[in-house]
């Protein structure tokens, strides 16, 4: 079985073949313009809320009544499996969110009552999302044409969410395990599948969990740069983040950036300070950490 056919496998059971055959284009594994009206019109969305319940068997009677969010993972163009990467760039969410559509980081689905959904267009740009990535690898070479945004492959954590009467019940504790437990089983072979040249996690949550459970364990630490060693001037609110660590796995090299949610406007503090040009000397500052990172580790 070739990569394509491992990958197609690979989300026809995190998402059920339903999803996947609207969602995906039958050759060329393109993301279809539109699915979502076609999963709604053709009532085929109903159906992964019973995927979800086979995925957390034990609380399935709790998604019954309350709000849910669902993810597919984004991309533009087409996947390439013949080359060095399918994807150089991952970005690695936390979870869907279910309320404020602005931020979303992946192409997004949701129920917001009983038979309703909400599709995120596919084709309306994050602004904050974007404008800080084409920050930070925007001067990289190669990263600077029209073809910018077919460099990205961008997932969650999990790839759904629960709200309402399901979250008080599961409490977050336990949405934490859930949550856990939906990564372990897919995100390894996603991340192997894909091949990024860099994955940037948003948060520490989701980066401690990409290092410590994954990364660590099957690939082996070459380099590590840490917040304190940069020579741009950071807030002092940033704790561990920015940080850079670089690791050979699956017969490459991978390099992980810790960041704070790079589309978030939790983050604000820290990507779009008071002063618009402080935001961009910040971006252009750890672009430049990241090509000497690269460069005198290489």
């Amino acid at each position: 079985m070739n990569h394509q056919e491992k990958f197609r496998n690979h989300i026809e059971l995190k998402y059920g073949k339903h999803i996947t055959n609207v969602i995906l284009d039958s050759n060329k594994l393109e993301l279809v313009k539109g699915h979502a009206n076609q999963l709604y019109n053709r009532g085929l969305l109903l159906k992964n809320k019973e995927k979800v319940k086979e995925l957390i068997p034990k609380y399935s009677e709790q998604l019954e009544e309350n709000e849910w969010a669902f993810d597919f993972p984004g991309w533009v163009g087409e996947l390439d499996f013949k080359g060095s990467h399918t994807k150089e760039i991952m970005v690695l969410g936390m979870e869907p969110h279910i309320g404020k559509r602005d931020f979303q980081v992946t192409y997004g689905l949701r129920e917001t009552q009983s038979g309703m959904f909400c599709e995120l267009d596919e084709y309306l740009p994050n602004t904050m999302l974007w404008k800080n990535l084409y920050g930070l690898f925007g001067t990289k070479s190669g990263y600077r044409s029209k073809e910018f945004l077919n460099k990205f492959y961008i997932t969650d954590m999990s790839h759904f969410a629960v709200q309402g009467k399901a979250s008080e019940m599961l409490t977050f504790k336990k949405w934490k395990k859930i949550r856990a437990e939906v990564a372990r089983t897919f995100l390894p072979q996603e991340i192997e599948l894909i091949r990024p040249k860099y994955i940037v996690s948003q948060g520490n949550d989701v980066a401690d969990f990409i290092e410590y459970k994954f990364l660590d364990k099957l690939g082996k630490r070459v380099a590590k740069k840490t917040a304190q060693e940069f020579t741009t001037l950071l807030p002092k609110q940033c704790k561990n983040s920015p940080t850079f660590k670089k690791y050979e796995i699956f017969k490459t090299e991978l390099i992980h950036l810790r960041l704070p949610h790079v589309g978030s406007p939790n983050s604000n503090y820290f990507w779009t300070p008071a002063q618009p040009e402080n935001r961009v000397k910040r971006l252009s500052g750890i672009a430049n950490e990241l090509i000497e990172f690269e460069k005198n580790r290489a």
